[in-house]
């Protein structure tokens, strides 16, 4: 379960947009982070996990609302095992 999360990305080299997004959103990773197998959690705000993206060896990656209504979720990246950065998305 997720816990303790910012409105803000805990880590300043992450930027979402568009957020809120309908649709599709676009996440870029600043380029000092190499990914290695990076994975993105969202969870909605009971803490499920409702979404889960793996295998993320790009900085920037795109990713669609399909299956999630319309609200605010949480997300987490994980890289190499370590939380990267953590934060909230709005589906409109």
């Amino acid at each position: 379960m997720v816990t303790g999360i910012n409105n803000e990305s805990t880590n300043s080299s992450i930027s979402i947009f568009p957020n809120p997004f309908s649709e599709f959103t676009t996440i870029q990773i600043g380029k000092d982070i190499k990914l290695a197998n990076a994975e993105m959690h969202i969870y909605d705000m009971l803490g499920k996990e409702v979404k889960l993206i793996s295998k993320i060896n790009s900085n920037e990656i795109k990713i669609d609302s399909k299956g999630l209504s319309e609200g605010m979720y949480l997300y987490k990246f994980i890289n190499d095992g370590e939380t990267i950065a953590s934060g909230k998305l709005f589906i409109k």
